[in-house]
């Protein structure tokens, strides 16, 4: 052993073969021919001459034509195995031969193997279904594993492992923000209308389209923005903008293709499609229709698409005006006048109302406005426009009949109606007053039931109808509500148009909606049961109907609120005039809001249009054919609300489960391997590049950092990788006890079912690092006669140390003359070496004829120049000779 005794062993062992009864021949002649014969010297005539012999030129290689013919004892196996040998079609896996897997190997003993697409997924191999963005796209009994962006089954995932952020604990933060754009001269920030999302040019990641303005009443500008980064991924041209009150809808119109189209207004009135060119940042307007009541549609109201009759292809309706893909008036259904109609409150929604078949069998939407509702061959449902001015419409079962309501609000007032256009609810006058926005509906206050909400002039207000009577039902209204059919209202300020739009989401999933509102001066958050302010940040707005958003803008598994600001002097008058520690000069553009621990849940990458409801729209911007029935379902059952996906408290469980200490080196410094396992025994898939920590104290209580690094795949649930890191042992440390501790996301960045499980450790043996003790055993070469020039040279490999060896391990076997070193045959171990296991070889060599007659030593080295494995030398000589003819 060398000075430290903690070292791998090169070791060497030399056999020296001499011919007895030959001359004395020592060294090498001067100009180094044969091998020490005398220059000019003759072979002696007596002694047969091989036909392989090479001179002393031959370089060095795995096989020379010295005709060295070198095999391990198990001579006939192709592929040992432990104690097995495989067979051709078998490889081996933990010392057990199996079939070759050309794929992922799965099962508890590597059993398995998952061929093509398919994955492993606790111990069982697993085709996945549709590719999806949401588990809302997932037929029922599976869910959307987002590493793989596709469908798997519920039950195969047989451990409980969830997240539940904690309630009513919200820590916003900004993390985007798009201040405007400057063309001609001109900068273009401000934005009165809702932002849209949805993945316009098909690249996976969702895009922001909203308009932005220079001035207070000049045209808008469309821009669409990459939601990840809010890079520019184009923008309009400044001869085509758009009037900057009007909303726009995203999907796909033209179905020719999947990119997505924006559909919007144009300057000159009507309505106008829109492409988007990401390869040179530009959009192009496709068509635009201003015939008839569209010219006047402009002012606050939105279009919608649905496919009306069922065809596979979108309408565009504005209020009441419907257009083809093409942007031509729409027939009608069976060649009704349906296309034709006035605009409207300029903001319709295309729901089943009545629920009756068509002479085919088929069912179709209506298109609902605040006070009546139309059928698709021009005719009116229903017509409440004698008692009722219009309004902006929401669509949901108010009162789980499984029937739709639809909740109106317009002329300072709310007032629901039956799907056959009774008057069930109100109207209930606005508190605060003002004209009303668009309304949402969900489940506020966690009773199972549908509430009501919508924003006024000076109250933002949730209605709910169970809060009537002077002794409401505590369980339906709690805290007994704050007047007739009112849950809550408090203060805001709207003094502009008093007709802003609002969203609600159930952030961190505990069953009741949080509202989502900005009024003139703030973005604020709102508890769902009570109105308390949970989160508020200035924004200025001179306000339209446009509303905050929530949506899942970047891809990354979490909702996000996603809202845009204008600094028109009428909005920072008011703000900066009421509010004195207001922001001088406002805020504009387009802004990101997420939660600084990542603890809203995941929700949809689409919010595509203003009147939005969960089944409109697909994830991939597709408007389907046939929409499910969003008022049928308790999940979907809302409006403005985007869905909490089956699922979304899954979670992943992030674990070391293995820290090893392998193959020390030698030299001047010890390095070592170090294997770090990660493995997620969640319920839901994490990304590569997961955060690993690794550092190292010794027994005194020293610490170092080893490394941080990070995974490099996907981790399905139960799927573990083990990341290999190469450290040098600093000095003094490999004969002492050390220990390695490897964290795997050390921030806690990643919310986890169990994150108290993150670490894991690895020793080393007592006394210090081990390190491999090879050497060479029953080195042999047997006694010939010195005529024959064919040599049979046997020698055993044996591990003495306490860690085990590679497999091809590399023993080169040399002949030695004098100063002349002579390959005979590179030889390398057939499996890996355990601890205490002895392989065996034998190598049949062709000696030169020079070297018949001669005096020469064998010399077996192990891994000479550390491929493998090696550090120190071990060397042994034994006597030998070569018998003279008789």
């Amino acid at each position: 052993m060398t000075r430290h005794g903690f070292r791998f062993l090169l070791c060497l062992a030399i056999f020296s073969q001499a011919c007895s009864g030959c001359e004395d021949q020592t060294g090498t002649t001067p100009d180094g021919s044969d091998f020490g014969m005398d220059a000019g010297q003759d072979m002696p005539t007596d002694l047969p001459v091989p036909d392989s012999g090479t001179d002393q030129d031959q370089p060095d290689s795995d096989q020379t034509d010295m005709g060295a013919d070198a095999e391990p004892d198990a001579e006939t196996c192709e592929s040992a195995c432990g104690s097995d040998c495989c067979e051709a079609t078998e490889e081996c896996v933990q010392d057990a031969c199996l079939p070759i897997c050309e794929g992922t190997r799965c099962g508890a003993s590597d059993e398995l193997c998952c061929e093509g697409a398919d994955v492993c997924i606790f111990d069982a191999c697993l085709a996945p279904g549709q590719e999806c963005q949401s588990s809302f796209e997932c037929p029922d009994g599976e869910y959307c594993e987002p590493t793989l962006a596709a469908c798997i089954p519920k039950d195969a995932i047989n451990v409980v492992c969830e997240y539940r952020p904690p309630v009513g604990v919200f820590t916003p933060s900004p993390e985007q923000h798009f201040p405007g754009i400057e063309r001609n001269g001109n900068f273009y920030s401000g934005s009165l209308t809702a932002p849209t999302v949805a993945d316009v040019d098909g690249d996976g990641m969702p895009e922001v389209v909203v308009q932005l303005y220079r001035g207070s009443l000049s045209g808008a500008m469309l821009v669409v923005l990459n939601g990840e980064d809010f890079s520019l991924v184009a923008a309009g041209a400044v001869e085509e903008l758009i009037p900057n009150t009007s909303g726009l809808a995203v999907g796909n119109v033209d179905t020719s293709t999947p990119e997505l189209e924006i559909v919007g207004t144009a300057v000159e009135g009507g309505i106008a499609l829109y492409r988007v060119n990401p390869a040179d940042q530009t959009i192009t307007r496709i068509w635009h229709n201003n015939e008839g009541a569209l010219g006047n549609f402009d002012y606050e109201g939105a279009p919608t698409l649905a496919d009306l009759d069922g065809d596979g292809v979108p309408e565009i309706i504005a209020g009441f005006s419907v257009l083809d893909a093409n942007g031509a008036i729409w027939n009608g259904l069976n060649g009704g006048p349906a296309g034709a109609q006035n605009s409207g409150s300029g903001m319709t929604v295309a729901v089943d109302i009545d629920r009756v078949a068509d002479d085919q069998g088929n069912f179709h939407p209506e298109i609902v406005a605040g006070n009546r509702v139309m059928k698709l061959d021009g005719t009116m449902l229903w017509d409440q426009s004698a008692n009722f001015g219009d309004g902006y419409p929401a669509v949901a079962d108010l009162d789980g009949d499984g029937l739709p309501e639809i909740a109106a609000v317009g002329q300072g007032s709310l007032r629901v109606f039956s799907h056959d256009g009774t008057l069930v609810f109100g109207p209930i006058d606005l508190p605060g007053g003002g004209q009303g926005g668009p309304p949402t509906i969900a489940d506020f206050d966690g009773d199972g039931q549908r509430e009501i909400s919508a924003a006024g002039r000076g109250q933002y207000t949730v209605f709910d109808p169970a809060c009537t009577g002077d002794t409401p039902d505590p369980t339906l209204c709690p805290g007994g509500g704050q007047g007739e059919g009112i849950l809550w209202t408090v203060t805001v300020q709207d003094i502009s148009s008093s007709r802003t739009g609002s969203s609600v989401f159930d952030f961190d999933g505990d069953g009741r909606a949080e509202v989502v509102y900005n009024d003139e001066c703030f973005l604020r958050v709102f508890d769902g049961i009570t109105g308390a302010v949970l989160f508020e940040t200035a924004n200025s707005t001179r306000t339209g109907a446009e509303m905050p958003i929530v949506v899942d803008v970047d891809a990354d598994f979490n909702a996000e609120i996603v809202v845009v600001g204008n600094n028109d002097q009428i909005a920072r008058d008011n703000c900066e005039t009421n509010f004195p520690n207001y922001p001088v000069g406002g805020t504009a553009g387009v802004f990101v809001f997420g939660d600084a621990n990542d603890n809203w849940v995941s929700t949809r990458r689409v919010w595509n249009q203003h009147p939005f409801h969960i089944t409109n729209i697909q994830d991939n911007g597709t408007v389907p054919a046939a929409p499910i029935l969003h008022y049928q379902n308790p999940v979907t059952n809302s409006f403005r609300l985007n869905v909490q996906p089956d699922g979304v408290f899954n979670a992943p469980d992030l674990t070391i489960s293995g820290v090893e200490i392998r193959n020390p080196t030698c030299g001047e410094s010890v390095t070592v391997e170090i294997a770090v396992t990660v493995t997620n025994a969640g319920s839901l898939g994490v990304g590569a590049g997961t955060p690993v920590s690794v550092t190292a104290t010794n027994g005194q209580g020293e610490s170092v950092d080893v490394a941080d690094v990070t995974t490099s795949a996907a981790l399905l649930p139960s799927q573990s990788e083990t990341i290999l890191i190469t450290w040098t042992v600093p000095a003094g440390w490999d004969a002492a006890d050390f220990t390695i501790d490897g964290v795997v996301d050390p921030d806690g960045t990643i919310n986890e079912c169990d994150d108290a499980n993150n670490s894991g450790s690895g020793a080393t043996s007592a006394g210090g690092l081990t390190f491999d003790d090879l050497k060479i055993t029953n080195l042999d070469v047997d006694d010939v006669t010195c005529s024959i020039g064919t040599v049979t040279i046997t020698f055993a490999i044996q591990n003495d140390g306490a860690m085990p060896v590679p497999q091809d391990l590399p023993i080169v076997v040399e002949a030695l003359r004098g100063a002349t070193v002579i390959p005979i045959e590179t030889v390398r171990t057939s499996a890996a070496l355990q601890p205490g296991g002895t392989e065996s070889f034998t190598v049949t060599w062709s000696t030169p004829a020079s070297l018949i007659a001669s005096s020469y030593d064998v010399r077996v080295s192990i891994d000479p120049n550390g491929e493998v494995t090696a550090c120190s030398t071990d060397s042994q000589t034994e006597p030998g000779q070569c018998l003279p003819l008789q």
